[in-house]
């Protein structure tokens, strides 16, 4: 359910090219923002995100409470095409 979910959503963000990085100091606005209703869930959608996103320009990141903030800062800082 998870693949179906966001293979159509990396296929149309990876042909309309770019990447969620950028310079240092440049403000990254996400392309696509997934909500999960839990940190397991949310866990699992940034994994096969990621798996997806392997060999190409685009970047997932999960954020969620009851975790390390500086961490997710720092993923964020990096810039990010998926938030989930």
């Amino acid at each position: 359910k998870t693949c179906a979910f966001l293979l159509p959503v990396v296929a149309a963000l990876g042909q309309s090219g770019g990447g969620g990085s950028s310079p240092e100091g440049a403000a990254v606005t996400p392309r696509c923002v997934a909500m999960a209703p839990t940190r397991e869930l949310a866990a699992q959608i940034s994994l096969e995100a990621e798996k997806l996103c392997n060999q190409s320009a685009l970047r997932a990141v999960v954020v969620y409470g009851g975790a390390d903030q500086r961490k997710q800062i720092r993923e964020l800082a990096f810039g990010a095409d998926i938030i989930v």
